[in-house]
């Protein structure tokens, strides 16, 4: 049994349908919602799970939910995203005022950061810490990331099969390209930063998947 731990925005929603279209008479996929963690895959079983680059997970999870999760989704803004996005019009917007002089926009700045889905989640809500990942990692099945996608789902695909994957496996929840994705030297300190520990777990992760894959 391997369990796919579902991150958010990391080419999850892609992998979960090919999971769903894979045939394996050695391996069982159990695809769970984001909620699932490392901590509760039980032991026997294996686990694997994708990742991203945290700062492009930022601007990914801003925009995404600045866009109600459309087209795939309609998820309408919780209190604190309505709040957020008539603030911040981009994610660069949000990034600087981490580090504003002004106090009351700083505040606002950091609700946002904490309530805005996905932005507001890090690596260790699913992973723990690299402690717990390299005690646990004979039960990691497999390590992706969503910047090399498409290479790392045709080499799972062999993984899972013995076999080439023929066709390609498209990304979901393409961004729109008019989306301002840039991010100041100022942004890009504070989110390095704020997502300081993710950004650790992140590169322990790809020395791990190394090992693992």
């Amino acid at each position: 049994m391997v369990h796919f731990l579902h991150i958010g925005k990391t080419g999850g929603t892609a992998l979960t349908q090919m999971l769903k279209e894979v045939h394996s008479s050695r391996y069982h996929f159990k695809i769970h919602p984001h909620e699932f963690t490392l901590q509760e895959v039980p032991e026997g079983h294996l686990a694997m799970f994708f990742l991203r680059n945290p700062v492009d997970r930022f601007v990914s999870g801003f925009y995404s939910r600045k866009r109600k999760g459309q087209p795939a989704y309609d998820v309408p803004w919780n209190e604190a995203e309505e709040k957020a996005f008539h603030a911040f019009e981009t994610p660069n917007a949000l990034a600087e005022a981490l580090s504003s002089d002004e106090g009351k926009v700083r505040e606002q700045a950091m609700d946002a950061m904490k309530g805005i889905r996905h932005v507001n989640t890090h690596f260790g809500d699913w992973l723990v810490s690299e402690t717990y990942l390299e005690k646990h990692k004979r039960q990691l099945f497999y390590i992706g990331f969503q910047e090399n996608f498409s290479e790392d789902v045709k080499q799972l695909y062999k993984k899972i099969t013995r076999k080439a994957l023929k066709t390609e496996i498209a990304k979901s929840h393409q961004a729109p390209e008019k989306e301002d994705k840039y991010l100041s030297a100022i942004a890009q300190e504070n989110l390095a930063h704020w997502y300081s520990e993710d950004i650790q777990l992140y590169q322990f992760c790809k020395k791990l998947a190394q090992k693992v894959n």
